[in-house]
Order: structure tokens, then sequence, then C-alpha cells
């Protein structure tokens, strides 16, 4: 049954189901250990840029088996401008996501940053070596030690009319290819579509009624494979939540409207109840409203 309802911050750990609090605490306590386990330093010789460095050898065995942390080198392609601008740290990182947008088997990432006004996207493959070996040879030259980064060296540089403060991941134009969205605080929400190479499009803007405040993809309702959106905006009507649902033509289709009560924050997919539908938390105000899912053969009035 739908229903929405709201909770206040200091209600939170009512959202909990008892049989998910235990797991809950499982990885709290584990995280807790790992952070036990190492220390991180940050040298910062530029106030612009820091350095940081993670010490973690044999601080986690038996359990983990960590590498003291280093600095990974990048060779940015693309714009001169805007490569030169991420080698001398003026682009500052806002975002941060990982898939395999090349379905070759390796997750890349994909980072978001501001820089004089727009955005910039960078896209880092993932190392085949490391995760999908294509050749044999990988195999011997591991048994003697080799340990491949994760990361080739090289990044793609893309241009986005806007700071990418907000970055999701995701099929969201049904071509079966990872596409990326990208939205500024208070701004604007772009699509980057990708392509079978994992190459990413010209931004295509997404009309919206009022600014993003806040953006959040993944499963709503029925699990059914395809990306849903939650995007939360603000304009002349007020603060209102859009659920794009994916199997209905994601973002080219008409998105189901929530009017909140102050602009939301922070969006999030997941499940918040014993059914086996996804639902959406939006954290609004000094509120926390949960939009419930629902299957698909049953008839709601969304309102």
């Amino acid at each position: 049954m739908y229903c929405v309802t709201n909770r206040s911050h200091g209600d939170l750990t009512s959202l909990l189901i008892p049989g998910k609090a235990f797991k809950l605490l499982a990885l709290v306590g584990l995280i807790a250990f790992v952070a036990i386990a190492m220390y991180v330093r940050v040298d910062s010789k530029n106030p612009n840029q820091s350095e940081v460095t993670v010490n973690a050898a044999g601080r986690g065995k038996p359990y983990f088996n960590l590498r003291d942390g280093r600095q990974m080198q990048v060779e940015y392609r693309g714009d001169q401008a805007l490569a030169n601008a991420l080698r001398s740290g003026t682009a500052q990182p806002r975002a941060l996501a990982s898939a395999d947008l090349g379905t070759n088997g390796t997750p890349d990432v994909v980072a978001g940053y501001s820089y004089n006004g727009m955005g910039i996207v960078t896209v880092q493959r993932g190392n085949p070596d490391a995760f999908a070996p294509k050749d044999e040879s990988v195999f011997p030259r591991l048994q003697q030690g080799y340990n491949p980064d994760p990361l080739l060296p090289e990044a793609e540089v893309y241009q986005v009319p806007v700071p990418a403060d907000l970055l999701q991941l995701g099929d969201f134009n049904q071509d079966n290819r990872i596409d990326v969205l990208v939205a500024a605080k208070g701004g604007e929400l772009f699509l980057l579509a990708g392509d079978e190479e994992g190459r990413l499009a010209t931004p295509q803007q997404i009309s919206l009624p009022g600014s993003v405040t806040a953006l959040t993809a993944g499963q709503f309702k029925a699990a059914d494979g395809s990306a849903d959106v939650a995007v939360a905006v603000s304009g002349s009507g007020g603060a209102s939540l859009l659920l794009y649902d994916g199997a209905e033509g994601g973002l080219a289709g008409e998105p189901v409207s929530y009017r909140l009560s102050s602009p939301a924050s922070a969006v999030e997919f997941g499940e918040m109840d014993s059914d086996p539908f996804m639902d959406v938390a939006v954290a609004s105000g000094s509120q926390i409203v949960i939009v419930h899912g629902w299957g698909r053969k049953l008839t709601v009035d969304p309102q």
C-alpha cells in the first residue's frame, strides 16, 4: 500500500527494521575497525592543493592486507585549458562515481569538478589487467608479484555548462549504455549520453520546473533493472520531488511530482519497510519524508 510519512531527525532510528539493525551495527563496527587500523596525514604546502597519504601497511592484518596510499599520476586528455586546470588544482573536485562505462568488465571512475563557473567531468578507465585480463600472459606475471594498478593512467576530459556538484551514473536513455547525469546545486541538470566504447556525448539539458537541490538514481517501486531518477527542485511553485520511472520513458517521460515543505538537501533510494518494493527518502528541512513504493499491478493516487 502506498503512503508518505514524515520523520523528524530525532526519530531516524525508527526507520531501521530490527533484522537490518544488526547488519548495520556490524558494518559500523567493521568500518570503525578499519579506521583504527590506519591513519591519514594531510600535507599542504599550497592552500589550493593538498596531498593525502593513507598509512595502512600492516595495520589491517589478518583480515585486510593493505598497502600505504599513494598519489596517482593522471594524464588528462582533451581540452588543454581544462586539462591544465586539473593539473594545477584550480578545478575544484565536487563529485565521484564508478561504473563500467565500456562494458568490458572493469570499473571506471567518473569525477566531477567546478571550474570558472562551469563544470568538468573526467573519465578514468579501469585497468583490465586488474579485473578482467584479456591476455593470459598476465597470470604468470601475477604469480611473480605483478600487482597492476586498478586504473589506467589516462583520463578523458569533458566540459559541462554547470559545476558538477551532483553526479549519477546509469542507463538513463534506455539504449543499454551507461550515461552520466550532472547537476549544479541551485542550477540545471544535464545528460551526457554514453556510447558502446564508454565515450560521452555533448551535454543535453533536461528541462525541470526549478533549480536542482538534490539528485540520485537507482530503483524505485518494483526492481525492474531500469534506472529511475529522483530530482529535488526548488522553483517559483515551491519545492518538489520529481520521480522519473526508467521503465516508462525515464527522463524523456512525465515524472511523478510530490510537493515538499522546503527544498530537499538529500535524496536516496532504499528499502525502508517490510514489503518487496523500493522506497525513496528525502531530507526536507527538519524532516525525513519517505515515499513508499508500490507494485506495478497496483493502481494508486500518487498524491
